[in-house]
């Protein structure tokens, strides 16, 4: 193969341009400032069993500092976690700094473990701190994305009883809503949901899966479906079929004629 020789010119121009173009990319793109890894990533109390203790390593190759921090943890319709400062869950040490290779833990616990009949649901983050380095030379360092991890912390109740239900919200102006819900005392995960849409003989209209997570006791996640004009015309009944942890629930429901103007 023939080796290129760029001589002065248009062509020379625009590769030097190119060049210069790459080089300064790498050079704003954002760096990951570590490797962190967290165990548990879930933590059950119970009456008699008021603490327990969370891990962390850092498996990178420079110092990190990191903050803890918790609260009361809930949902809305949407998933979106609700927090809320709590006198109830205590941890220590707040802050944590772990060398190369190193291991912190944390201790994590609650000041009132008695019996509940539905479970307490918290949170406790681990979330990084920028680098002594990087405060002291920002302009060196470059943007750096920052780790932060959420651990769930559960008090379970007497008997942990999770019950996934599955309804039709409506629809409005194209749009399907479906719930997937939790009669239950305890959470769940959903770990796959499938919508499917049927016409009036029982074929089908569309078939959509969203990605599940956690619905807390007595709470419900919300799924909006845009549907087509045509869709949403031929649209009468909805099969909902929900993957958990608490085992898997499949169910065919009528869907009430609604707007399908957008």
């Amino acid at each position: 193969m023939s080796n290129v020789h760029l001589t002065s010119g248009p062509v020379r121009s625009l590769v030097v341009a190119a060049v210069a173009a790459v080089a300064a990319l790498i050079a704003t793109s954002p760096a990951f400032a570590s490797d962190l890894n967290v165990q548990p990533i879930s933590i059950h109390l119970k009456p008699n069993r008021s603490s327990d203790t969370i891990t962390v390593e850092n498996r990178g190759s420079e110092t990190i500092r990191i903050q803890v921090s918790g609260f009361a943890w809930d949902q809305d319709a949407t998933g979106a976690m609700k927090l809320e400062p709590s006198n109830d869950l205590v941890f220590f040490p707040v802050l944590l700094t772990i060398e190369p290779g190193k291991k912190k833990s944390v201790r994590v616990g609650l000041q009132n473990t008695a019996p509940t009949a539905i479970e307490k649901t918290f949170r406790v983050f681990f979330e990084e701190l920028p680098s002594v380095k990087s405060q002291l030379a920002p302009e060196t360092t470059g943007l750096t994305l920052l780790s932060k991890f959420g651990v769930p912390v559960f008090l379970d109740p007497s008997k942990i009883a999770p019950k996934p239900q599955l309804s039709v919200k409506g629809l409005q102006n194209g749009v399907l809503t479906v719930s997937t819900g939790n009669a239950g005392n305890a959470h769940y995960i959903s770990t796959a949901v499938g919508i499917a849409g049927l016409d009036a003989r029982g074929a089908p209209v569309f078939d959509r899966s969203e990605k599940g997570w956690y619905v807390l006791a007595h709470g419900e996640r919300e799924y909006a479906v845009s549907l087509g004009p045509k869709e949403c015309t031929a649209l009468r009944d909805v099969t909902i079929e929900l993957k958990t942890s608490a085992g898997n629930v499949k169910q065919t429901m009528p869907v009430s004629p609604g707007s399908c103007g957008k």
